[in-house]
């Protein structure tokens, strides 16, 4: 980390402590803007490899300091915010995508615009523009401030890039006894781009359950996705490439690329379990998903991660662990090099990878955090990387990367606010 850097951070940090003890406006009954944001540091300590701190990203370190992989602004309204009927509309600027492109750009985008009706005080519904409540942490997903850790351990989160999606979701409350119960239905459609391509998700329905008992929370999930996939100039050039080989340079290409690589019709779904321990200065949480389809283009993956951190006063310390593991593989034949490579990398690429991470949040002042962290990072297949840890786009290489074991290291600090 850079002196240009931490003095960015720390200067954010000091005009912010002075006036986010005034968080959120009311203007009467009728109207509430409130906002969060990140101002977000990270460098990786090899050129060798490009770590980006969300997969979808467009940008990464490779070895440079970097301000574009957790810094976000939101504004959010609410209309009638006590009232049974509400209206909530939610900006967000964060250089990721727009939903569709792969531009990298600032704009601001629509993340949230719905109308919220409380049918009754166990009954609650949403229509527009809802999150999308996929995992544990799915509402604060992009709220840095609510989370120990920098960011949402991508050996998971990773594995399903959606934010929010246009339809409904719907969530009710029950009581068992001194067990919670919330059940919570999710239908619509959504669209999202990663570096492969564009994800036109023209379907997307699911449910989880989710129990609190004392100290302890649980969650369960399911989600069904029906969508088509157009990938990148680059990506299709190497689909277009393995499709037209023929024996013996590869046996089955052909095959495998029409009946187990199609880019429309795609079925994926997604099993999702969680839970989160709290006993006084005390947190534990796991999660744990399984996302198996139909093409490989969209592969059979597992990720779990756990996470244990202990309060002392306005500090927090946390460490965790997790692996992503890609579970499918195509089965190709044939005496050409690019066969053994292509099986490698499930075509596309590989992003099976372990990581540690260890750091610390001091909440130095009311609705202001900073955090420190430094992730450790082992891709098991370092040739044929994805996802957060890509090839490198100048200077470095991914053969000195796998003469390096596949070992990358990245250090972030964060300042995260709310207002």
């Amino acid at each position: 980390m850079n002196k240009r850097a931490l003095v960015t951070l720390m200067t954010a940090a000091g005009l912010l402590s002075s006036s986010a003890a005034h968080a959120g406006y009311d203007f009467g009954d009728w109207l509430s803007v409130a906002g969060f944001g990140t101002i977000g540091a990270y460098q990786s300590d090899t050129d060798n490899v490009r770590y980006k701190a969300d997969n979808r990203a467009r940008a990464g370190s490779e070895g440079d300091i970097r301000m574009d992989g957790d810094t976000i602004l939101a504004v959010q309204g609410t209309v009638n915010p006590t009232g049974q009927l509400k209206g909530v509309v939610q900006l967000v600027s964060h250089k990721k995508i727009d939903g569709t492109t792969y531009d990298g750009s600032w704009r601001p985008l629509t993340e949230w615009a719905y109308l919220g009706w409380a049918a009754s005080p166990d009954l609650h519904i949403k229509l527009g523009r809802v999150v999308a409540p996929l995992f544990m942490i799915s509402d604060a997903r992009n709220l840095g401030y609510a989370q120990t850790a920098v960011r949402p351990f991508q050996v998971m989160y990773g594995l399903n890039p959606i934010t929010n999606l246009d339809g409904s979701t719907v969530s009710w409350d029950q009581h068992l006894g001194n067990t919670d119960l919330t059940w919570t239905g999710l239908y619509g459609k959504t669209s999202v781009a990663t570096a492969s391509g564009a994800y036109r998700i023209n379907k997307v329905f699911g449910g989880a359950l989710k129990a609190t008992h004392g100290d302890w929370t649980g969650r369960v999930g399911y989600t069904h996705f029906d969508l088509d996939l157009t990938l990148t100039p680059t990506y299709m050039a190497s689909y277009d490439f393995l499709r037209s080989r023929t024996s013996p340079a590869c046996d089955n290409c052909t095959s495998v690329i029409a009946e187990r690589t199609p880019l429309s019709g795609i079925k994926v779904k997604m099993l999702t379990a969680g839970m989160l321990y709290e006993h006084e200065a005390y947190a534990v949480q796991a999660e744990f998903t399984t996302r198996l389809g139909n093409s490989l283009a969209v592969p059979d993956t597992k990720g779990w991660y756990v996470q244990t951190s202990r309060r002392w006063d306005a500090w927090t310390p946390y460490l965790r662990y997790g692996e992503m593991t890609i579970a499918d593989h195509p089965g190709l034949t044939g005496t050409a090099p690019y066969v053994a490579t292509s099986n490698e990398k499930v075509l596309f690429g590989n992003a099976t990878r372990k990581e540690w991470g260890l750091g610390v949040r001091w909440d130095f002042a009311p609705k202001v955090a900073l955090k420190l962290d430094y992730t450790m990072l082992t891709s098991t297949f370092p040739n044929s990387t994805a996802g957060v840890i890509s090839p490198p786009t100048a200077g470095g290489s991914l053969n000195e990367f796998d003469k390096d074991k596949g070992q990358v290291n990245v250090i972030t600090l964060n300042l995260d606010f709310v207002f």
